[in-house]
């Protein structure tokens, strides 16, 4: 008998800074089995609301360390390149896996 996909094998990725980099991610995971895009933070909510509608993204997060303390296994960083450092330190001592757009940190 065969099973259905066990979330426990699922990827769930949040993104930190959603805009036209992040945007191209989300469509792209589309396409990734075993991946999901479950969380976002944004500087600002209204941006970072904007893109979970877009994308169907079931949680907000207020802050930076609010994503990195959720569930979601790796966090995609798509922020402005001066804050790369900042917010990829946050996320791998909070034991998230890092995908940084532009790994200069």
């Amino acid at each position: 008998m065969t099973t259905s996909k066990d979330e426990s094998q699922v990827i769930r990725w949040g993104v930190a800074g959603p805009g036209r980099a992040a945007a191209r991610f989300a469509e792209g995971l589309r396409a990734v089995e075993r991946a999901m895009l479950s969380a976002v933070w944004g500087r600002t909510r209204e941006r970072a609301q904007a893109y979970a509608l877009s994308f169907g993204v079931p949680q907000v997060f207020e802050s930076m360390e609010h994503l990195a303390a959720s569930d979601v296994d790796a966090i995609y960083v798509a922020t402005h390149p001066d804050t790369h450092a900042e917010i990829c330190i946050k996320a791998l001592a909070a034991g998230k896996h890092v995908l940084c757009e532009k790994p200069a940190a």
